[in-house]
């Protein structure tokens, strides 16, 4: 037996940027920059849409096409709680034994965890290109990281200053 339905009371706003409306919205700028900035909310960092301020899940599929690598860590449980709000640096590991794409996160000279499999793949080709990524932890429990070139990074960072 299902117990009452849990609806949003009436008058409710989702902080949160419709999976339907993000097509649409989530699409780079004339200049190649996506309509995205860091703000802060609930104890961190997310990313909000220009035009609307709604928050957008560091998991949504479209921030890749926008060149923003984005998970929540793995590997975390050998550094509980290590990872705070702020810079990280990436570093790949070639011959990690477990995941020839690894990418360790480390902040302040300590691995904190691991990009999941699913994007290390694809952040590990940009590393090995020698193509440059900044990142940042953004959440720390869960801890996220998000990470991008640059020029995006320094984008997505320009209201927190």
């Amino acid at each position: 037996m299902k117990g009452p339905s849990k609806s949003p009371p009436d008058g409710y706003e989702s902080p949160y940027l419709r999976a339907e409306l993000m097509p649409e919205l989530l699409v780079a700028d004339a200049e190649g920059m996506p309509p995205l900035y860091f703000t802060r909310h609930g104890g961190a960092w997310w990313l909000a849409e220009n035009s609307t301020g709604k928050l957008v899940n560091v998991a949504t599929r479209q921030l890749r096409g926008l060149g923003i690598w984005s998970c929540r860590i793995r590997g975390d449980a050998y550094a509980p709680r290590a990872l705070r709000i702020g810079v990280v640096e990436l570093v790949r590991e070639p011959d990690n034994p477990y995941d020839r794409n690894a990418v360790a996160i480390h902040q302040d000279g300590q691995r904190v965890g691991y990009f999941n499999k699913g994007m290390a793949a694809g952040v590990a080709k940009v590393l090995d290109r020698g193509d440059e990524l900044q990142a940042i932890g953004i959440a720390a429990d869960p801890p996220k990281v998000v990470a991008s070139s640059p020029a995006i990074m320094e984008h997505l960072v320009r209201r927190m200053r």
